[in-house]
């Protein structure tokens, strides 16, 4: 049984690739809505809610905790832990890109101001690298706004660099993938949430005795607009209990 930390709904998309490969596999699904965002808090901040977090799992017999989050990936990579971090699969995606040109990095405010990913594609050769905070896209996302006028709006900035590889980093942005290959046909797309899925599925044991008898889902605070978000999402086939509270 394994546990996947998010803000908020971004993860459920790693969620949903996850129980593709492995139907079997227990999951516990943490959604932070009481931090939300990470993106606009600081470091320590977010160190403190996964920290929180941390705690709050101990009753759970859990193989891994996984952290679906790019902006917490980012502060945890400074930290001692054994998380499994959505910013290994990111990496590896990076370096296996044989592809040359104009780089555009979708992020939250705290993941392009970081530099991270910036920095991880100058070392690979790039040259034009461009991030893009767009928090309030992250917003519209998570209130499941799919106005598309809106989106496009939001989404101007980076219609105007027009990239040739578009790095998704933040797992909010994939739910705008069909979007975002409309707008950008001859643009790579980066997703890491599915190969990250991937990843999860290959370095986790089958199914124990104490393993809980269906996924669990936990919100940090009860926020009754937040839950029916989260029953409306198109996984939610998938939910076999109501969305649990800390």
């Amino acid at each position: 049984m394994i546990c996947l930390i998010d803000s908020g709904i971004g993860g459920l998309l790693v969620y949903k690739e996850l129980k593709k490969i492995r139907p079997e596999l227990r999951v516990i699904y943490v959604a932070d809505n009481k931090n939300f965002p990470y993106g606009i808090k600081s470091p320590e901040e977010i160190l403190d809610a996964v920290k929180d977090i941390e705690k709050g799992l101990k009753t759970f017999c859990l193989e891994k905790i996984t952290i679906a989050c790019h902006t917490a990936s980012i502060v945890l990579e400074n930290s001692p832990t054994n998380f499994s971090l959505i910013t290994t699969t990111t990496k590896k995606l990076i370096n296996q890109l044989h592809e040359r040109g104009s780089v555009a990095i979708l992020g939250s405010r705290a993941t392009i101001e970081s530099g991270y990913y910036q920095k991880l594609f100058f070392e690979k050769g790039f040259e034009k690298i461009q991030g893009f905070p767009l928090q309030d896209l992250i917003g519209l996302i998570e209130n499941q706004i799919t106005e598309e006028s809106l989106l496009i709006k939001a989404l101007e900035p980076l219609i105007a660099f027009s990239p040739e590889i578009l790095l998704l980093g933040s797992t909010h942005y994939p739910y705008l993938e069909t979007l975002l290959v409309k707008l950008f046909p001859f643009s790579k797309i980066v997703n890491p949430s599915s190969q990250f899925a991937l990843e999860i599925s290959a370095n986790v044991l089958s199914p124990s005795k104490n393993d809980l008898d269906e996924d669990l889902f936990i919100t940090t605070k009860h926020d009754p607009g937040f839950l029916r978000r989260l029953q409306k999402n198109p996984i939610n086939n998938l939910l076999k209990k109501d969305v649990k509270r800390v």
